[in-house]
């Protein structure tokens, strides 16, 4: 049986990190039976990384590029209304029509 080929695994999280003069880290990081890799908590400390949080995996020519997603405060008030800013997750058209006829229900003061 032949055994699969070695590919670069490189791991680079964007910001000023405390861990030596030129700011890198270099560790050995293993990938498990089921294809999980984990952190090392340091890194996961730095950048404030909890269990279930996303990151963006990016495949490279020479390795693999993972980014921290944006914040998770998605939603801002921009006068008056809150505003959905980030990546949408799935169609939000039957959200908010049912949102708007809850709405007119209640304003008009019809029966539900």
């Amino acid at each position: 049986m032949r055994k699969p080929q070695k590919k670069n695994l490189r791991i680079e999280l964007t910001s000023a990190l405390p861990f030596g003069t030129d700011n890198t880290m270099k560790k050995a990081v293993s990938i498990d039976k089921a294809g999980r890799l984990v952190l090392p908590q340091q890194v996961r400390r730095h950048f404030r990384l909890f269990a279930g949080d996303l990151l963006d995996l990016e495949v490279l020519a020479d390795g693999i590029f993972l980014r921290m997603r944006s914040p998770k405060a998605d939603l801002i008030e921009e006068n008056g209304l809150l505003v959905h800013e980030g990546e949408l997750a799935g169609d939000l058209a039957p959200l908010v029509e049912r949102i708007r006829d809850e709405r007119d229900t209640d304003v008009l003061g019809l029966q539900r």
